[in-house]
C-alpha cells in the first residue's frame, strides 16, 4: 500500500485579486496652465465574493467640514455612486450681469459629456479602455453676490435651471457662496448647462467675483478585469477649462486652461483552491480495491488515488510541486519504511476536460480560456503504474510513505 501526505502552503491556497486605480492627492498651482489631479481607488473583482465586487474609490474627501460644506463625505463610494473632488484653481473676475446671456447668469456651468480614456499596460502595447463621466458640478464664489442680484433676499440660491437639480446641501455667507448640482441622468452621457439666471433687473455685480475654487463630481467604468492580464495601466484625461471649453465657468479669466486626471489602474487575479477536510493524507489503492488481488497471484495494473477539490480563478496561474520528500531527479518517489526500497509516483493535475497534466518541479501554466472559474470541481491523480507496482510487490506487507508539497500560485506583476 501507498500513501502520500499532501502538504498545500498556506500563503499560496488563497490570493487576494485587487484592481488598484492609484491616482494620488492634488497637485496645482494658480499660477500654472494645467491642475492636474489624482485620485486612489481599488477594485476588487472576487471571483467567489458572494456579494459580488465593486469598483471602490478611497479618495480622502477634499472639503473638510472645517472648510466648506459636506457636500459628498458620506462613506464608500462604489462603482455605481458618484464621487467628487475640488479643483483649487482660480476663476477672476467673472461678470455677473442681468443681460439675458447665460453665461452672465449668478450661477452657470456648462460641461461636457462622457469621455473615453485609454489605459495602456506597462511594458508592453497592450490597451483598454475605460468611461468617464460628471455626476456633479459647483464652484464656490467670493464674495457672495446673492443677496444683491437675487430675489430672494438672503445668501441662498433655492434653485437651479437648466439641465442640473440642486441638491439640498449648499453654504453661503456674505464672502463666500459654494454650491454643487446633481447633473441630471441624460446629460451626464451628452453634456449641458446648468445656471440661475433669477436676476434682479438691470444687475451688474460692481464687485470682482472669483471663484476660488471648483468642484466636479465623476463615475468611472473601468474595463473587465477579468478580461485584463496581471500588471500596471496608465491613462489620463485632459479636460479643458474656459469659455466654450470641456468644463466652462462663464465670462471671466481663468488661471488654468486645463484640468488633467492622471489614473494609474494595478491588476492583480485572485485565485482560491479548497479542499476537501482530511485530504492532506492520501492512499493509494488499486482501481477495484485490494480484495480481487489476493491470492490472485497476479499484479493489479497500477495504485492510484484521486484528490478533489474547488477551485477560483480569474486569470492565468501556475501549479507545480514545491517539495518532494525524497526524488529522483525531478521524479517524486515514495520509500518502503521497512528497507528504504523507493518508488516512482506520479501526480498529475485533471483539468476541466478531463486531460491529465503531470506536475513536476517545473511550473505549469493553466490560462482560462473560457473566462473565469468559479467554483469548478478539478482533481488530482496520485499513480504508480505496473512496472513499479510489480518491483513493490517483492515486498508483500510494506507500506511506502512520502511527503509532497504542491504549489498553486497566482500570477502576481511586480510593483
Amino acid at each position: 500500500m501507498g500513501t502520500a501526505n499532501i502538504n498545500r502552503e498556506p500563503s499560496q491556497v488563497n490570493y487576494r485579486y485587487a484592481l488598484y486605480i492609484l491616482m494620488g492627492y492634488l497637485l496645482l498651482s494658480s499660477l500654472t496652465e494645467a491642475a492636474t489631479i489624482q485620485v486612489t481607488a481599488e477594485y476588487k473583482p472576487a471571483p467567489y465574493d458572494i456579494n459580488g465586487s465593486k469598483f471602490i474609490n478611497t479618495t480622502p474627501c477634499s472639503v473638510p467640514n472645517s472648510s466648506g460644506p459636506d457636500f459628498w463625505c458620506n462613506g464608500t463610494a462604489s462603482l455605481d455612486k458618484e464621487q467628487a473632488i475640488k479643483v483649487e484653481t482660480k476663476i477672476l473676475e467673472k461678470l455677473i450681469k442681468n443681460d439675458q446671456k447665460l453665461e452672465h447668469a449668478i450661477t452657470y456651468q456648462k460641461f461636457t459629456g462622457e469621455k473615453t480614456v485609454e489605459l495602456t499596460k506597462k511594458g508592453s502595447s497592450t490597451t483598454h479602455k475605460m468611461k468617464f463621466k460628471l455626476t456633479q458640478i459647483g464652484a464656490s464664489h467670493t464674495p457672495n453676490v446673492v443677496k444683491e442680484a437675487g430675489n430672494t433676499g438672503t445668501y441662498w440660491l433655492n434653485n437651479v435651471q437648466g439641465d442640473c437639480d440642486r441638491r439640498l446641501t449648499v453654504w453661503a455667507s456674505s464672502n463666500i457662496l459654494d454650491y454643487f448640482y446633481d447633473i441630471r441622468t441624460a446629460n451626464q452621457q451628452s453634456g449641458g448647462v446648468c445656471y440661475n439666471n433669477e436676476f434682479k433687473p438691470e444687475f451688474t455685480s460692481s464687485k470682482n467675483v472669483t471663484l476660488q475654487r471648483i468642484y466636479i463630481g465623476y463615475k468611472l467604468q473601468p474595463p473587465d478585469p477579468l478580461k485584463m492580464e496581471n500588471g500596471t495601466y496608465k491613462g489620463s484625461l485632459t479636460l479643458s477649462l474656459g469659455h466654450n471649453k470641456d468644463l466652462d465657468f462663464g465670462d471671466a479669466t481663468y488661471s488654468d486652461s486645463n484640468v488633467t486626471i492622471e489614473f494609474t489602474l494595478r491588476v492583480t487575479h485572485q485565485l482560491k483552491v479548497e479542499f476537501p477536510a482530511g485530504s492532506n493524507k492520501v492512499i493509494l489503492q488499486p482501481p477495484e480495491g485490494w480484495a480481487p488481488w489476493i491470492n490472485s497471484g497476479k499484479t493489479p495494473p497500477n495504485l492510484k488515488a484521486e484528490l478533489p477539490f474547488r477551485l477560483w480563478s480569474s486569470a492565468r496561474f501556475y501549479v507545480s510541486l514545491s517539495y518532494c520528500q525524497y526524488q529522483n531527479n525531478d521524479q517524486c518517489q515514495l520509500k518502503n519504511i521497512k528497507n528504504s526500497h523507493k518508488t516512482n509516483i506520479e501526480i498529475i493535475y485533471i483539468n476541466g476536460a478531463g486531460i491529465p497534466v503531470p506536475l513536476s518541479t517545473s511550473k505549469f501554466e493553466f490560462i482560462n480560456l473560457d473566462g473565469k472559474y468559479i467554483n469548478v470541481a478539478r482533481k488530482i491523480l496520485f499513480e504508480i503504474n505496473k512496472t513499479n507496482l510489480t518491483e513493490m510487490m517483492k515486498y508483500p506487507g510494506s507500506t511506502y510513505q512520502g511527503d509532497v508539497t504542491i504549489m498553486f500560485e497566482a500570477e502576481i506583476p511586480p510593483l
